[in-house]
């Protein structure tokens, strides 16, 4: 990922963060807000969640990440990995509340191309059926999963993924095309 700070700042940041320092968060925050704004926008923008705003999502994850105060972080990629849960579990409360605004509420789906899906012949997808074939996955093959919500919660290329999971590119890839081809199947897609 390109940041404003290096990583390395980030990572030194997050251990006075561990050490349950709070002017840490303070002093984290411009150097991560920005990237996970603009992750945001790309990530809304491909789902076409026109009611989540990129800011709102990002302040979402700001109080979400309010109460990790004193998480022993690894580093800036376990950092970034957990953000990607916490952006699917946003998005997908957000869906959620949209749904039940009335009996039958909108549903929100995301078109098949999102997943980059070859030709399914069924254009969208249930972001709340995505959700739950998503935790079927993690309990077998978490780190697909993980491959999963990065790539599309987070927006993230295949090059960060593995630098977020500490794997190669070709693992990478291998856990995405694997991944869809399960969702698919398992989805009905």
């Amino acid at each position: 990922m390109v940041f404003v700070s290096s990583n390395r700042d980030i990572t030194e940041k997050l251990k006075q963060w561990n050490c349950k320092d709070p002017r840490a968060w303070d002093s984290l925050l411009p150097d991560i807000y920005r990237e996970l704004k603009l992750k945001a926008k790309q990530v809304l923008a491909r789902k076409n969640a026109k009611s989540l705003e990129p800011t709102i999502l990002v302040h979402e994850l700001y109080f979400d990440f309010k109460n990790y105060f004193g998480v022993q972080w690894k580093d800036s990629n376990h950092f970034f990995a957990i953000a990607a849960l916490a952006m699917r579990q946003i998005i997908v409360n957000e869906v959620t509340r949209l749904n039940a605004e009335k009996r039958g509420g909108r549903l929100v789906r995301v078109t098949a191309k999102d997943f980059e899906f070859a030709e399914t012949g069924k254009p969208t997808v249930d972001i709340i059926d995505l959700d739950k074939a998503l935790s079927k996955l993690e309990q077998n093959y978490p780190e697909s999963c993980r491959v999963v919500e990065l790539r599309f919660f987070v927006g993230l290329t295949e090059k960060e993924v593995a630098e977020v999971l500490e794997i190669s590119e070709q693992a990478v890839q291998r856990h995405w095309a694997w991944s869809k081809s399960w969702l698919m199947y398992e989805m009905d897609c």
